[in-house]
C-alpha cells in the first residue's frame, strides 16, 4: 500500500492528518476503508509523518475520525486475530 501513496505534504498537525486520511482512503486503501492501525502504519512507512508531531492510534481514532461526520465506521470480524476490527470509510 505505501508505495502507491503520492501525498505531497508532510503531516504536521490535525488538519494535515485529516487531509492525508481522506486522500489515503480515497486512493490507496483496500475497499476504500482502513483501520486506524493501518492508517498510522502507512503514514509511518511512507515517511510523511513529521518528527515533531506526536501521533498515536488513539489520537487518530478518537480525535480525527470519530469527531468528523464524514468518517463512518463499520466493524468486521477478523478470523486471524479473532477480534472485531473497526474500519473507517470517508463518505461525503
Amino acid at each position: 500500500f505505501p508505495h502507491s501513496i503520492i501525498f505531497d505534504k508532510e503531516v504536521r498537525n490535525e488538519k494535515d492528518l485529516e487531509k492525508f486520511i481522506i486522500y489515503y482512503l480515497k486512493t490507496s486503501a483496500r475497499h476504500r476503508e482502513a483501520t486506524v492501525k493501518t492508517i498510522l502504519q502507512t503514514l509511518n512507512d511512507s515517511g510523511l509523518l513529521s518528527s515533531g508531531y506526536n501521533l498515536s492510534e488513539r489520537k487518530i481514532g478518537r480525535g480525527v475520525l470519530s469527531d468528523r461526520v464524514w468518517f463512518k465506521s463499520r466493524k468486521h470480524y477478523d478470523p486471524k486475530t479473532k477480534q472485531e476490527l473497526r474500519f473507517w470509510r470517508y463518505e461525503l
